[in-house]
């Protein structure tokens, strides 16, 4: 984990992948996590804080395209057992 001097502003994405401006206090560092506390006490793991507006807006639209392309891939799937549920229908 870097080095930091608290508090220090940067951005982070809001659940509705709204960028949003967080000041961070302190920083958190466990064996399985390393992140920074919030002034208002939320916890953000240090993959999930952008410096700066930009960078946090190109990380959502390449979560977006992620989720385009695993909904494309269920759809897909569902499609085929849609035909194999008509299939076995149209045999009885």
């Amino acid at each position: 984990m870097t080095q930091r001097s608290y508090p220090y502003t940067a951005w982070v994405l809001k659940p509705s992948f709204k960028p949003s401006e967080t000041t961070f206090v302190e920083g958190y560092s466990s064996h399985i996590w390393h992140g920074d506390i919030s002034d208002a006490g939320k916890y953000y793991p240090q993959d999930k804080i952008y410096p700066t507006k930009a960078e946090a807006i190109t990380h959502a639209e390449i979560m977006i395209q992620q989720q385009e392309e695993a909904l494309i891939k269920k759809s897909v799937a569902l499609e085929k057992r849609r035909a194999a549920i008509t299939k076995a229908k149209s045999e009885t």
